[in-house]
């Protein structure tokens, strides 16, 4: 027989009236009936018998021990209720004046009698309940009016007990009529049909239901090609059928017209055993049930290839919090889309809007989708299951971002609990704050001179970069206004150490307060606030939570090892309150955004917060790395572990896949004079070496890239120089280099412009970009001796300045801000800029130089795109200034050293050598890695602001004078410690970014607090 668990259909209409109510009971109704033999309905459309007229319930249920179950939902408020008098409901602020919400059920339930009659096999005195629901009234509300006392109020379904078990026992607890016996096997089956359509169940040949996939554990030649029809009928309908085997894969009985589209679209799997075994039967695993005592099997380790961590983590029962570390090319991205499949197989019911996703950056998030999509798009073209195309549809609505666009769509929706409005914004409010420091520092300082206050040798403005340093270092370590409140400083070294003791205690909180009143006042807040005032709603406004239109039943936080205490806390509280299933994944290896408050115990954090607990499973078999280098770095990584510098254990040990294609000349560490210059010439030499492996390697490599990793911009902007002294083509993949880029100075060249129209060399500045196709020679320029007049004049004469320039300033006056700004960027930049770069080679570029320049243009636009959508966030379309705008782009030129570029789609080839910082390469990998050096100093003397592990004690330094707290003398040493083991941390993530070959530069002797240091034990 067919068994049908929790099956759910939705035929809902977004927005029509009374859909949001409807979608909160619809969403109880499936928690408490997704494990009942049951299938239900949202909206299920029942026509008479001559088709006719037809009537919906809003909710249809027909479970085999309960019967056929019809939920009418109403969306009222207590007070929308005057009067219930007999059936009729006597309404006010309603959409309608008066209802019969039991009798409308009532006539629903008759419509359906009246479809199946006569219809063969059924039963017409089935069991039938009827239940009015309404998700906005609690039980104390109903009850204080005195309605439950009513004889003829129905059973109702309240807010309270939209739980599984508060639906179950209501449903129970009533019927319309109910039959002396329970529904027949026939007449369920013949019921389903009539129902559901006749939609088919697969089951294997055991008689087990099979919903997403089939592991088999072949025994003989002879009974695989017994069960390989079978098979193919389970890839036919969309499952995934996965074989392990001691004998080679014939092809004639796997035809590659047949199978080579499943395996590409990564639902059929044959692995070879490394040698034979013997078991007497088959063994077939459904959905990964009771796979654990078959992993147990000593024989099982003779498929190193099938990964057991990916499978058990895939198919990891669907109530379970998962915690997964994934070291450095294990594939969890696939493995984290391939569990979402596995969900929505297992839970029909489920949405990908019930499933939120936060990735670290923006381009992450955007590739996660893209992924997504192509993995739902290619089950659909193989199977032409139409599910599978809905999902991709609905994929649109599914939350994948970064934490603070996902803390941002939380806020927008109940920031109003902390004083914000509904359509609350995001700005960076840099000048603000900066403003606020000036003010508090003034209220403090008075007409006081500094060397009264004990401040002697400080000016004013250096204070204010000091406590404005220490401001952000606050606002990264998540605190809020009462935490900043209550920090413990210390006492001080000194007479004048006391004074700035006093001075941060004075400042820091008001400048809080100040700033926070602020943004409730223009109803805006900055990224940093997001996850905190989130997390503030969470904890102090728990119930908040319950408010968000997103049921949130699953959510996936990738690189969970660079999350900070407030991203923790909200994690876990999300988890807590929304009853909702975790999956962290991550590599407390890879935590290198220490800087940013990261906490690279984050796991073991959030372990401690989340009552469930977790299932936790290692990702080992390395897709990206040669075995021979993977076994050469882990003797390294062990030696670190062994210092205490690395949390590497067995079960972070990476398993190549990857077979070495250069013997012992994968791995090389060369060694230099660190003062006799040598370095820029062997490394030039190496650079050109690598290039030639790759052009000679045969087969071709899957990647062909090299590239240079660094550890800083300056080192990065070094290494530029001595390759293009040596004509090696580069391109700089840095951090923080968005507001430095060209294209955004070109915009700040045009906004400067369009702000001072009457000053010649603003506007020829402007002239200069790509924004207007002006080639302004400056040998006619020198006749006019810098007279601004006789210049413009002359722009006007010569290259149409009026019309092309001055006319849309004049629009201005008129017109909004980003519509004028929008005419110069509708124009052909891209095939400008293309052609000025090429008039730069006298001899023509050749074709590596023609690539680097394509690349370049692609990234300029990409580059001003974002750069419109940071505005649009910052300023109000309608209500923008030119002024503003231009204030706020060059305060961020001169101080924003956060903002990434956006990444594009690079050309794979070995001509191209990427520098690379070591931040910016997390996520990427290269056939070639050089990382030339290692003889840099891991800390230097700087202002600095220290916090013991509770954010309750703070330690600061000020370099100038060497003043400090004592709570610095405490937690410096800690932090010496700790810069160490986040320095090794970035060593670890330079090492396992090659595929095929890892070249490190290393001075003659290692040097203490660098890189060299780490590595000297191996050379």
């Amino acid at each position: 027989m067919n068994v049908v668990l929790g099956k759910f259909i939705s035929t809902n209409v977004k927005d029509k009236k009374g859909s949001k109510a409807e979608s909160i009971v619809w969403d109880a109704v499936k928690d408490a009936f997704y494990s009942r033999e049951c299938i239900a309905y949202l909206n299920y459309p029942i026509f008479s018998p001559d088709f006719n007229s037809r009537k919906e319930p809003d909710i249809f249920i027909l479970d085999k021990e309960l019967g056929a179950i019809i939920i009418e939902v109403k969306g009222l408020k207590i007070d929308n209720i005057v009067a219930i008098q007999g059936h009729k409901w006597l309404y006010k602020d309603f959409y309608m004046e008066e209802g019969n919400p039991y009798q409308q059920a009532e006539q629903q339930m008759y419509s359906l009698v009246d479809q199946l009659k006569g219809q063969e096999g059924i039963d017409p005195d089935f069991t039938k309940r009827i239940v009015v629901a309404l998700p906005y009234i609690t039980r104390a509300e109903w009850e204080a009016r005195g309605f439950h006392l009513l004889p003829s109020a129905p059973k109702v379904l309240l807010r309270d007990e939209l739980t599984s078990k508060g639906v179950l026992d209501t449903i129970i607890s009533t019927y319309l009529s109910k039959s002396s016996t329970l529904m027949s096997v026939k007449g369920w089956e013949s019921m389903i049909g009539l129902i559901s359509g006749g939609a088919e169940m697969e089951e294997d040949s055991d008689g087990f239901l099979v919903k997403y996939s089939y592991l088999y554990i072949a025994s003989t030649k002879e009974r695989l090609w017994d069960d390989i029809a079978y098979m193919k009928s389970l890839l036919e309908k969309g499952k995934k059928v996965i074989i392990l085997a001691p004998f080679e894969k014939e092809i004639t009985w796997f035809p590659v017209e047949f199978f080579s589209k499943y395996e590409k679209a990564y639902l059929f799997q044959y692995y070879l055993s490394k040698q034979g075994f013997k078991i007497d039967e088959p063994l077939v695993v459904v959905d990964g049930e009771s796979v654990d005592g078959l992993f147990a099997e000593k024989w099982f380790k003779l498929f190193p290839s099938f990964n057991k961590g990916q499978y058990l983590i895939e198919h990891a029962s669907v109530d379970t919090n998962l915690s997964i570390t994934a070291g450095a090319g294990t594939g969890k991205t696939t493995v984290m889309i391939q569990r979402i499949m596995f969900l929505i197989s297992m839970r029909p019911d489920l949405s990908l809007k019930d499933i939120v996703m936060i990735t670290f950056t923006r381009d992450s998030a955007q590739e996660m989708k893209k992924r997504l999509k192509d993995e739902l798009l290619s089950r659909y073209h193989v199977t032409n299951r139409p599910d599978y195309l809905e999902y991709a549809e609905e994929l649109k609505e599914m939350n994948v971002s970064t934490i603070h666009s996902f803390a941002k769509s939380l806020i927008q929706e109940l920031g109003f609990v902390l004083g914000f409005g509904r359509n609350v914004r995001l700005r960076s409010y840099t000048m603000k704050r900066r403003e606020i420091v000036e003010s508090v520092l003034n209220e403090y300082v008075g007409n006081i001179p500094m060397e009264d206050l004990g401040f002697d040798g400080f000016r004013h403005y250096e204070l204010v970069k000091i406590i404005e340093g220490f401001w952000d270092e606050i606002e990264r370590k998540g605190l809020n206004e009462n935490q900043i409140q209550s920090l413990q400083w210390g006492d001080a070294n000194s007479e004048q150490d006391q004074k700035f003791n006093e001075l941060f205690k004075y400042v820091f909180p008001r400048a809080e307060d100040y700033f926070d009143r602020l943004k409730k006042e223009e109803n805006s807040i900055t990224i940093g606030d997001l996850v905190r005032k989130i997390s503030q709603i969470s904890i102090e406004k728990a119930d908040a939570l319950h408010e968000l239109s997103s049921k949130m039943k699953y959510l996936f936080v990738d690189e969970f090892q660079d999350s900070d205490d407030v991203q923790i806390k909200l994690v876990a509280q999300i988890a807590h309150i929304l009853n909702t299933r975790l999956f962290v994944v991550g590599d407390i290896k890879q935590s290198i955004y220490r800087f940013r408050g990261a906490d690279y115990t984050a796991f073991e954090q959030l372990q401690k917060q989340v009552e469930d607990g977790f299932h936790e499973e290692p990702l080992q078999i390395n897709y990206r790395t040669s075995k021979g280098i993977l076994d050469t770095i882990d003797g390294m990584f062990k030696h670190w572990a062994s210092a205490d510098h690395l949390n590497y254990k067995e079960k972070d040990r990476l398993i190549g896949n990857e077979d070495p294609t250069f013997g012992s000349n994968e791995f090389k560490l060369y060694k230099y004079n660190k003062w006799a210059d040598e370095l820029n010439g062997k490394l030039m030499k190496e650079i050109h070496h690598a290039q030639e492996l790759i052009k000679q390697q045969s087969p071709k490599p899957k990647k062909k890239r090299i590239a240079l990793l660094v550890r800083t911009n300056n080192q990065a902007k070094k290494l530029h120089k001595w390759c293009e002294d040596h004509g090696i083509v580069t391109e700089m993949n840095l951090g923080g280099t968005f507001f430095n880029s060209r294209a955004v100075k070109d915009f700040y060249a045009l906004l400067e412009a369009l702000l001072y129209p009457g000053y010649s060399k603003s506007v020829l500045n402007a002239l200069a970009t790509p924004f207007f196709d002006a080639d302004v020679l400056l040998d006619y320029l020198v006749p006019l001796e810098g007279d601004n007049k006789r210049i413009l004049e002359y722009l006007r004469k010569e290259h149409g300045l009026k019309e092309e320039f001055e006319d849309y300033v004049n629009q201005l006056r008129i017109k909004p801000v980003f519509a004028v700004i929008r005419h110069f960027l509708s124009k052909d930049i891209q095939q400008r800029l293309y052609s000025s770069e090429l008039s730069r080679f006298e001899e023509g570029p050749n074709e590596t130089e023609k690539v680097k320049i394509k690349q370049d243009v692609k990234q300029y636009q990409k580059n001003l795109n974002h750069m419109m959508n940071l505005l649009h966030q910052q300023f109000d379309s309608t209500n923008a200034t030119l002024y503003g705008m231009y204030s706020w782009l060059g305060l961020n030129i001169k101080t924003n050293r956060n903002e990434d570029e956006p990444r594009i789609d690079k050309v794979d080839s070995e001509e191209i050598i990427e520098i690379v910082t070591v931040h910016k390469s997390k996520g990427l990998e290269y056939h070639t890695v050089i990382i030339p050096f290692t003889d840099q100093i891991f800390d230097f003397e700087r202002d600095e602001m220290l916090f013991d592990d509770e954010r309750k004690e703070v330690g600061w330094f000020i370099k100038k004078n060497a003043s400090s707290n004592q709570n610095h003398n405490k937690l410096d040493d800690m932090e010496s410690t700790e810069i160490i083991k986040e320095e090794t941390r970035l060593l670890y993530v330079a090492m396992t970014r090659c595929r095929e070959r890892l070249l490190i530069f290393v001075p003659d002797k290692p040097l203490d607090q660098t890189w060299s240091m780490q590595l000297g034990k191996f050379y």
